[in-house]
């Protein structure tokens, strides 16, 4: 593969509200809006926080069809390099 499992999950974690390992969890961005600190004046830029939830483990297709995409690979291949990830990871 070119990139790590974890590059992925950052470009999609910038483009969707919710990203799901299979097996592992998912990550949660919740937006958060810009604002000006009433003392200090400083301006914050809008940003994202993320949570993790760990009942989120069925697999929604997003992160193994965006690598297949990208990597162009078929998608059970992908599957299996996921789940692999899992287990390394756990």
């Amino acid at each position: 593969m070119k990139n790590q499992i974890e590059f992925y999950l950052s470009e999609l974690l910038y483009l969707h509200d919710c990203v799901i390992i299979p097996g592992f969890g998912g990550f949660v961005g919740n937006k958060k809006s810009a604002y000006i600190h009433p003392v200090s004046g400083i301006i914050y830029p809008p940003s994202k926080t993320l949570l993790f939830n760990k009942n989120l483990t069925q697999n929604d297709g997003l992160l193994a069809t965006h690598i297949a995409k990208e990597e162009e690979l078929d998608l059970l291949e992908m599957t299996n390099l996921i789940e692999g990830f899992v287990q390394k990871n756990l």
